[in-house]
Order: C-alpha cells, then sequence, then structure tokens
C-alpha cells in the first residue's frame, strides 16, 4: 500500500510542478488578477506534505518574488524554514526523528 501511495505522490508532484512551470511562463494582462493560490504555492504545499521542506521553500520564495506579501507563502516559507532547521539540529545532534 505504501507503494501505491508513494507512487501517487510522485505523480502528483510531477503534474504540480509542470503546472507551476506552464503558470510561470504565462504572461498576464496587467488588469487580470493574478491566481487565486498559485499552482508553485500548491507546489511548495506538496512538497511539505512529501517532507521536502528544502525544496518547498524554494517553491514558496518564487511565489514571494512575484507576491511579496502573500500570506499563504510566507506561512509555508516559515513552516518551511522551520522543518529544515529541525531536521538539521536533529541530524547535528543525532536525534531519531520520533515515529508518527
Amino acid at each position: 500500500m505504501g507503494g501505491v501511495c508513494r507512487t501517487s505522490s510522485l505523480r502528483r508532484f510531477r503534474l504540480l510542478r509542470m503546472a507551476a512551470d506552464h503558470e510561470d511562463a504565462a504572461e498576464k494582462h496587467a488588469v487580470t488578477p493574478g491566481a487565486i493560490r498559485p499552482a508553485r504555492e500548491l507546489l511548495g504545499d506538496l512538497l511539505m506534505e512529501m517532507n521536502r521542506p528544502k525544496e518547498a521553500l524554494t517553491a514558496y520564495r518564487q511565489v514571494l518574488i512575484v507576491a511579496p506579501r502573500r500570506r499563504n507563502a510566507l506561512k509555508g516559507a516559515a513552516e518551511a524554514t522551520q522543518m529544515e532547521c529541525l531536521a538539521n539540529l536533529r541530524s547535528s545532534f543525532q536525534i531519531p526523528v520520533p515515529a508518527d
């Protein structure tokens, strides 16, 4: 069962990354509103679910370049930074990761 879930997550990741790249490449007219939830922000959320905070932080930072005060991207970036810091701290002191 774990393999099916992992395959599903990887497929979602690939599709979302393609959508984010496509959205980034598309030109937006000045008077049209931006995306309600940018694909790159959703990609950051998925990467956090996949326990990949370093990559998630990169995705959130890309959103913040376009929309500097975007609340969800700021929150995601803060959580990704915290998660990455904890991971670094655990590895520095060889603290085992608690089981879920």
